[in-house]
């Protein structure tokens, strides 16, 4: 990165960047198709930056950011004016619904990578990438997925991570204080199960291991490999007779003890009897052992409290959803650091019998205040369009109690980045982090609106004028 007071032609940066990606090349199988030309965009404002710069875009990645007079784009690249706009990191939807709740599904199966219309939509907003979460419903309701748009990829090319949560609910219908505590119920019954074939596994396999130490320890010949005439008498020896009672009969029995205490060695250590395989109870496991963060919406008071309480006892990581009561237990949140991602803020899509009449535009900000981490989601892949009206609205509670525009663009790219586990490639303007860019322009009444998308250092999406 270039600072002031250090110049050098934008031209020898994107030769010396470009190696990198060449040698990835000669080690890797040639790619399907040919890469896109490199990218600069210039006179573009960038948070941290002082005036202008222009930023070098290539290999997918975001590779030099220069002071607009120290830079010069070279010949063969594509050159993006910005004219003085802001350029931003690509918005992350951290919170879009899509397919059917199945307890062993996955969003990403419910998600139409041939629907350019809809991916167009979201483009045009300035949304790059995604979080799929299956439709809501009560207890497990499938794997969350993260995905980038870009048109025309495969959707296997689209997928940032495959498996990024266990989604859930609580306490959602209108059901009244008995079936939200039923919905607790259930819950707390998966992490027990969960536990129970976690402890059975275990103690499986620490039972094979001293199993397989102890056959080991058999001489050639013996334990269970060689138990192929097991149960046949022996040749070559004759029965016993039958002995009368009294000494004779107490030398027998000892006999015969010492006989099946030899069997029994000869026989070997037994074999320990393996588990069934329940997919459910794994993917719980995966929670319990925090390998999968549990998200789970959640808009009552008491219901976010229920979930923190079983946080408490089973020490899982818990991404809370939602939240249209969240800003009444900030600080517990914060103190477990919760992040929280909110929905739709407007009253006529959270206000029905689902939840609760306390929704407010001030949550985000009371929820950042006390140190929690916020973004903000769409709720719906549908309504993935209308992200930046819902940022919007959590700004508009007025002077001191909304966010401000900084923190409003924090809740739309960092924030998300760092929720989804990809905060070290996604969510900044930055050298090295991948080059998911929106050139913002004037919309008047200062209002702002992308003209030029990027989604890995490919244009995306350009407003017609």
């Amino acid at each position: 990165m270039l600072h002031p007071g250090h110049s050098a032609p934008l031209a020898v940066l994107l030769t010396a960047t470009l190696l990198v990606p060449c040698a990835a090349q000669e080690r890797a199988e040639p790619p399907a198709k040919p890469p896109s030309p490199p990218v600069a965009i210039v006179d573009a404002r960038v948070a941290g930056h002082e005036g202008p710069v222009t930023v070098l875009v290539a290999g997918g990645k975001v590779r030099a950011i220069a002071p607009r007079g120290q830079a010069r784009a070279p010949r063969g690249v594509v050159v993006i004016e910005a004219g003085g706009g802001r350029l931003v990191p690509g918005r992350i939807d951290a919170f879009a619904s899509v397919g059917s709740p199945h307890p062993l599904g996955r969003a990403l199966d419910g998600f139409d990578p041939f629907d350019q219309r809809a991916i167009q939509g979201a483009l045009a907003s300035g949304v790059t990438a995604v979080a799929l979460n299956p439709r809501r419903s009560t207890g497990s309701c499938g794997l969350a997925t993260v995905i980038k748009l870009r048109p025309g990829a495969t959707l296997g090319e689209l997928v940032v991570v495959e498996e990024s949560a266990l989604c859930s609910s609580i306490g959602l219908g209108a059901g009244g204080p008995v079936a939200r505590a039923e919905h607790a119920v259930a819950l707390r019954k998966s992490l027990e199960e969960a536990a129970a074939y976690r402890d059975a596994w275990l103690d499986y396999e620490e039972a094979l291991e001293e199993y397989v130490a102890e056959l080991a320890k058999q001489p050639e010949g013996e334990g269970e490999a060689a138990k192929g005439g097991e149960g046949k008498p022996k040749q070559g020896k004759a029965k016993r007779g039958r002995r009368p009672p009294g000494k004779e009969g107490e030398e027998k029995a000892s006999g015969e003890a010492e006989k099946k205490g030899e069997d029994e060695a000869k026989k070997g250590p037994k074999k320990p009897a393996r588990p069934p395989v329940d997919r459910a109870k794994a993917l719980w496991q995966r929670v319990l052992d925090r390998e999968l963060p549990l998200r789970a919406e959640a808009h009552r008071v008491e219901d976010i409290a229920n979930l923190l309480k079983l946080q408490d006892e089973f020490g899982f990581r818990l991404i809370l959803e939602g939240a249209t009561s969240a800003h009444r237990l900030a600080e517990a949140l914060a103190a477990r650091e919760v992040p929280v991602i909110l929905g739709p803020l407007l009253p006529g899509v959270v206000g029905d019998a689902s939840f609760p009449p306390d929704h407010r535009p001030g949550n985000a900000a009371v929820l950042r205040a006390a140190g929690v981490t916020v973004a903000i989601g769409s709720d719906s892949w549908e309504a993935t369009p209308t992200l930046p009206f819902n940022a919007a609205l959590a700004a508009s509670a007025g002077a001191g109690a909304g966010l401000t525009p900084d923190q409003v663009d924090e809740a739309l790219t960092s924030a998300p980045a760092r929720i989804l586990g990809v905060a070290e490639r996604m969510g900044r303007v930055a050298v090295g982090f991948d080059a998911d860019l929106v050139v913002l322009a004037p919309a008047g009444l200062g209002a702002e609106r992308p003209s030029v998308v990027l989604v890995d250092g490919q244009v995306v999406y350009r407003r017609e004028p």
